[in-house]
């Protein structure tokens, strides 16, 4: 169990962070956050009755300097 741990954590680093918005229990958007170690990604997708609605498929990339943190690129892809 001792070795497990680390992997675990490092695969949960690894993968990101991913949410899931809901308004009054109903699911909306899928998000997914990556963040690598100059670079940090933002993914937003309507699932469930709003996608019929309102579909929504939006991605945003920031890649920075990591000795000073300073902007080097933002793309944005949109879809809505």
């Amino acid at each position: 169990m001792g070795r497990c741990i680390p992997f675990l954590l490092f695969i949960t680093i690894i993968s990101g962070q991913n949410y899931l918005a809901n308004v009054y229990g109903f699911p909306m958007a899928k998000i997914q956050f990556k963040s690598i170690a100059d670079s940090v990604t933002l993914k937003v997708e309507t699932i469930g009755l709003i996608d019929a609605i309102w579909p929504i498929k939006n991605a945003y990339t920031t890649n920075f300097d990591t000795t000073h943190f300073g902007l080097i690129a933002f793309k944005k892809k949109i879809k809505q």
